[in-house]
């Protein structure tokens, strides 16, 4: 087995059920879309990663090179979800000057199914490499913090603030990252990432697309 897991196996035992944000729902696209980038992953172990906390996977014969197209692809339903992470991903990579595309104008649900169709539409757009996010599923959570509401309670000649409990509902949307060269086999990197949307979403999506391209940095894979 492949250390990192497996696309095929891992999309087997991952069906998740849940929303993305109130009313979108996770979708997974065929295990075509990953056989038209690169083909199964074969049985190896990976190199070492670099960054810090949990070892992200890398393929143990990638070597870093300069790439002239690198597509960006979020899997996620529905599209409006999609073009906000794509919009944020590419904003983080084309301000560190990596030459990078979103996958809207082109890439359907219906051409991924087609994957000679996809993988000859993708060369024909002349990319080289694709950086291929997954929504994996969320998480809830309740959080209760007092806070002071801004009034003031006499008791006794004295004067006390007045404290309030905030209950808030959390949710984290947890997402795979994967890096794929179109001359390669199977992906050649991996990582978990995790955006809490319960605040202002594009801060968080912003905030998630920088961690993604600092572990590539880090990984040495870009």
């Amino acid at each position: 087995m492949l250390r990192g897991y497996p696309i095929d196996l891992y999309l087997k035992k991952k069906q998740m059920i849940g929303s993305f944000f109130k009313n979108g729902r996770p979708g997974f696209f065929s295990l075509a879309l990953f056989i038209a980038f690169a083909g199964l992953a074969a049985c190896s172990s990976s190199k070492e990663s670099t960054s810090s906390g949990p070892r992200n996977y890398v393929s143990p014969d990638y070597v870093k090179r300069d790439y002239k197209k690198i597509l960006v692809l979020v899997r996620v339903d529905p599209d409006i979800f999609r073009k906000r992470i794509e919009k944020s991903l590419i904003k983080e990579f084309k301000g560190r000057k990596y030459n990078v595309s979103g996958s809207l104008e082109f890439v359907t649900p219906e051409l991924m199914k087609d994957t000679i169709a996809l993988r000859n539409k993708i060369l024909e757009l002349g990319f080289d490499a694709a950086i291929v996010v997954t929504y994996m599923g969320e998480m809830s959570s309740i959080s209760e913090n007092y806070v002071y509401n801004g009034n003031i309670y006499s008791f006794f000649y004295g004067a006390y603030p007045v404290y309030d409990v905030d209950t808030r509902s959390n949710k984290t949307r947890y997402f795979q990252a994967d890096f794929y060269r179109l001359d390669g086999k199977g992906t050649q990197w991996r990582a978990g990432f995790s955006a809490d949307l319960s605040g202002d979403p594009d801060f968080a999506l912003d905030n998630m697309s920088e961690k993604i391209r600092k572990a590539m940095e880090n990984d040495k894979i870009l």
